[in-house]
């Protein structure tokens, strides 16, 4: 599979889960258990894309600038005004992952050619370097937090390895079950109450079964072809079409704004 038409298939499936927060029953469910099948997808496209772009610096610069203009869609969409300081739109979680794979990749590569640390230690302060990425996700709360960041340094680190990305990918997926009996035994649950808990949850109608199915992303990530340049089409077009991806999101936010809230009050 191309990178170029898995991006078309998290598009869709964000677009499925943006449609799907002004709806109910079951196509709410059904929308939305699909929708948790984007992030997965372009934590996947960051992580490649961060290994074949010509300027990572230019990368993340159109990263955080359009998600700077999506703000204010991302707000009119879900809050119905300008300003929503409860959350901010998941690229400014993008941008911070990339950010990530940046200390990933460059602290150890610098601390162990330029000031002879060993790999794994080096290696290791990479990743100290990352708690600071994940805690400011988090204290911004962008758009699946910390947690996003996480995963996009899971992508970054087992892109190509099956058994460890699908580990990280499970429990990025299991998430929301395991606060759930996190939470329970905090309050002082036995583990019993808290397993049973933790698996009446896992059904589509709840938050917590819908978030597993985001572990439905990792075929199409197995099948996605590491080779960027595959896809025919010429320089021109592959500008353009990078460029209409970048687009699509803050243009159908305002869509989904225009139809799903505004054109259904006239």
């Amino acid at each position: 599979m191309y990178p170029v038409l898995l991006k078309i298939l998290a598009c869709i499936c964000m677009l499925a889960d943006h449609i799907g927060v002004f709806t109910d029953g079951t196509l709410y469910i059904v929308l939305r258990s699909v929708g948790r099948i984007s992030f997965p997808l372009f934590a996947f496209l960051l992580a490649q894309g961060y290994h074949h772009t010509h300027s990572k610096r230019r990368y993340l610069a159109r990263l955080f600038l359009c998600g700077i203009l999506s703000e204010v869609p991302y707000n009119l969409c879900f809050s119905g005004t300008v300003y929503a300081p409860g959350s901010i739109n998941v690229l400014f979680t993008l941008s911070l992952g990339l950010c990530a794979l940046f200390c990933l990749d460059q602290i150890p590569a610098f601390l162990t050619q330029k000031r002879n640390f060993s790999e794994d230690l080096a290696a290791l302060c990479g990743l100290v370097c990352c708690i600071p990425l994940i805690l400011c996700a988090e204290w911004l709360h962008t758009d699946y937090g910390g947690w996003g960041v996480l995963l996009i340094m899971g992508m970054g680190l087992f892109c190509r390895r099956p058994v460890p990305l699908g580990t990280v990918l499970f429990l990025f997926s299991a998430r929301e079950c395991g606060a759930i009996a996190g939470g329970l035994l905090k309050s002082g649950a036995s583990p019993a109450e808290a397993f049973s808990a933790m698996v009446s949850a896992c059904t589509p109608d709840h938050i917590a079964g819908r978030a597993l199915f985001a572990f439905l992303a990792l075929p199409f990530i197995l099948l996605c072809s590491d080779k960027q340049s595959t896809f025919p089409h010429s320089v021109v077009g592959k500008r353009a079409l990078q460029y209409t991806f970048y687009l699509f999101y803050p243009v159908h936010l305002l869509s989904v704004a225009l139809f799903m809230r505004v054109l259904p009050d006239l």
